[in-house]
């Protein structure tokens, strides 16, 4: 977990102007208050963008098989690896570049973060 909200900041930066190999990153952040919103909504929620996303006809569509991968990482990352102290939470995921990258923050999100 990164202690401090500039830190959280500056790594988030930093993976938001990361390339990926293959021209693709998933990424999902997320803020809750009880552990029960990241196992229950979540997760529907994201499996319901990424189909939206993915069956829209556009460049998604012919990688989806990709980003279901990626996809399946974010929602394993919901399911096992989060504890009931997480604030926030972000995932970056480059499957096919080997990149995976959970970070724990220090803080709920609001908009404007």
């Amino acid at each position: 977990m990164i202690d401090s909200v500039a830190g959280a900041k500056e790594k988030l930066k930093a993976l938001a102007g990361a390339e990926a190999s293959a021209g693709l990153f998933l990424s999902a952040t997320l803020s809750t208050s009880r552990l029960d919103d990241w196992r229950q909504v979540a997760p529907a929620f994201l499996r319901s963008e990424f189909n939206g996303l993915t069956k829209e006809g556009g460049p998604l569509r012919d990688k989806k098989r990709l980003l279901q991968s990626d996809l399946d990482y974010v929602l394993d990352v919901l399911n096992y690896d989060v504890t009931p102290r997480t604030q926030g939470l972000a995932v970056f995921v480059d499957g096919a570049g080997g990149f995976h990258e959970r970070i724990e923050l220090p803080l709920r999100l609001v908009n404007g973060w």
